[in-house]
């Protein structure tokens, strides 16, 4: 049966009759017909419940929970889960093996499909288009792992610790956090780093100083040139097949280098030999114990050379120049939303992953996170945990607190680029800049009024509604405005907070300071006048009740 293989095949190729795609093998056909009629899928995988439709498919599936990789590269001993694959890296080792090339940019491909792959970056072509929320991709593969978002299947687990993700890439990625491998070396300087792109990072420090000529030391047994002795000396130990000396004879994981088993080693005996000199607490690695120092010391030796701000750290510094480039990294998948932190992109996908299971017994509202919910209860006990320390002024959030202090160190990290106003808040930079624009983005659906503020829509819809949400708990007087509130409940208390500079008078709200204030710009006692009657008023509050009472049928 299998001599017919090599025998002149009397059929060129075997044709699919429903939609006319060409085989080379009637076992090829056969599959493929499979997906004109919708085959059923009967293999279910009892670990994470995934359905396939060939034992075949469910086979190789059980690989990425199993870790098993039965296919080894016989030159440089690297294993994989498909045989597909290892055929693919062996052509790796052969330097005329890339005979399929791009006539757009010449760039070269062991495999004709990853050609066919390659030129959609050409077209921009993204024929793979999820069901769910209809972004687009152009790769299968991309979009097989996006399908994870919506799915929240996460098929890689951490050995170690258990945490599980929905990335190959990402699970080896974390490994090394318990490891301590740094796999990826610079050639310049040898520092080391456990992610390739941190690499490529760092390389850009060498490149405005690189010495020239540059020395090459050049692999005699594959030609890859290294710009280091030691990195070339390395190198030449994946050959020997001495690359990893170091064993672990608890697990068996080895190292290419001793002080990265020794490190592996404290995960075994869950020993810190690191200590705390001040408070005694212990600590497994010493970059941890250095950055603990910093809480004793109060050193902040990171500043931003923007807007002086100091951190303790350099990953905080990091992360607070994002606020003066607006750079925002970390993407949604599924809606495509930006932002500036990882944290806040994680607490953003359970938006859509739909995982409210924290209620409120008070109201009923639900949280997805229990600390939002923690938060949330706050407004039903009062209670207002954070105090500032010159004026006793409390809040209820730890930012509120922080937001107010701006207010007595005068501190105005955002600044408007047009017009070079400062802002303590980003918030109110991005309001501010509305007023360049113009834009007022809200419109409310009954009287297509539009507002520069969703805060200021959600307000005005209770003018339709005739709601008024907010209560006096003093005299049970409701408004549907919280400034109106919190003006009225001044009457109640006695407060006056705004002070005019020039008689020392007293004012409940900052806009009656300013009207009061036109009479000593002026010198005159009334300077709202009414246009039918021509009596004078002192502010045009007085004015409009006036103009009710008195013309209200003119």
């Amino acid at each position: 049966m299998h001599l017919k293989v090599h025998e002149p095949d009397k059929r060129s190729s075997y044709k699919c009759s429903e939609c006319g795609k060409e085989y080379k093998t009637s076992c090829g056909l056969k599959n493929h017909k499979k997906s004109h009629f919708g085959t059923d899928k009967t293999h279910k995988c009892d670990l994470c419940g995934k359905m396939f439709s060939q034992t075949s498919g469910l086979r190789q599936h059980y690989m990425i929970h199993t870790g098993e990789k039965p296919f080894q590269c016989e030159i440089c001993e690297k294993w994989f889960n498909k045989k597909s694959t290892l055929v693919k890296h062996e052509k790796t080792h052969f330097g005329n093996a890339k005979d399929y090339k791009c006539n757009l940019c010449e760039k070269a491909f062991f495999e004709k499909s990853n050609l066919k792959q390659h030129y959609l970056i050409h077209t921009g072509e993204k024929p793979f288009q999820c069901e769910t929320c209809g972004k687009c991709f152009n790769k299968k593969s991309s979009l097989v792992q996006h399908y994870m978002i919506h799915t929240g299947e996460k098929p890689y687990e951490c050995e170690i610790c258990g945490k599980r993700f929905n990335k190959k890439s990402t699970v080896v990625k974390h490994a090394k956090i318990h490891t301590g491998e740094k796999p990826f070396q610079c050639e310049i300087c040898e520092k080391r780093f456990n992610q390739k792109s941190s690499l490529v990072t760092h390389m850009t420090i060498h490149q405005t100083r690189i010495p020239s000529p540059i020395e090459i030391h050049k692999c005699s047994e594959c030609g890859k040139e290294y710009r280091s002795s030691s990195a070339l000396g390395k190198h030449k130990k994946t050959h020997s097949g001495n690359s990893k000396l170091h064993k672990c004879d608890m697990c068996g994981k080895e190292f290419t280098e001793k002080s990265y088993l020794k490190r592996h080693y404290l995960l075994h005996t869950g020993e810190k030999p690191f200590t705390c000199d001040v408070c005694g607490k212990i600590f497994p690695k010493p970059s941890e114990l250095k950055k603990h120092y910093v809480v004793h010391t109060g050193e902040r030796p990171y500043k931003c050379d923007l807007c002086d701000k100091v951190y303790s750290e350099k990953s905080h510094l990091k992360q607070h120049y994002m606020i003066h480039t607006g750079e925002k990294p970390f993407q949604c998948d599924t809606c495509g939303k930006r932002f500036n932190k990882k944290s806040t992109l994680v607490t953003h996908m359970k938006i859509h992953e739909n995982t409210k299971v924290h209620k409120c017994d008070e109201c009923g509202k639900t949280f997805s996170e229990s600390s939002v919910l923690k938060k949330h209860y706050l407004t039903h006990t009062g209670e207002k945990p954070f105090q500032c320390e010159i004026c006793d002024k409390r809040f209820r959030y730890n930012s509120s607190l922080k937001q107010h202090h701006m207010i007595h160190t005068g501190e105005k990290p955002y600044k408007c680029e047009l017009c070079d106003k400062a802002f303590s808040e980003r918030s109110c930079l991005k309001q501010h800049r509305l007023i360049h624009t113009g834009e007022k983005p809200f419109q409310c659906d009954v009287c297509d009024k539009k507002f520069t503020q969703k805060s200021h829509l959600k307000e005005h819809y209770t003018m339709h509604t005739g709601e008024k949400p907010y209560e006096c708990e003093i005299c049970q007087k409701c408004f549907n405005y919280k400034s109106s509130l919190t003006k009225h409940i001044k009457i109640h208390t006695g407060e006056r907070p705004y002070e005019c500079e020039m008689c020392e008078k007293r004012f409940r709200t900052k806009s009656a300071l300013l009207q009061h204030s036109k009479i000593h710009a002026t010198g005159l006692a009334s300077v709202w006048k009414c246009s039918d009657c021509g009596e004078e008023f002192k502010s045009s509050t007085t004015l409009w009740r006036h103009r009710r009472t008195r013309h209200s049928q003119c």
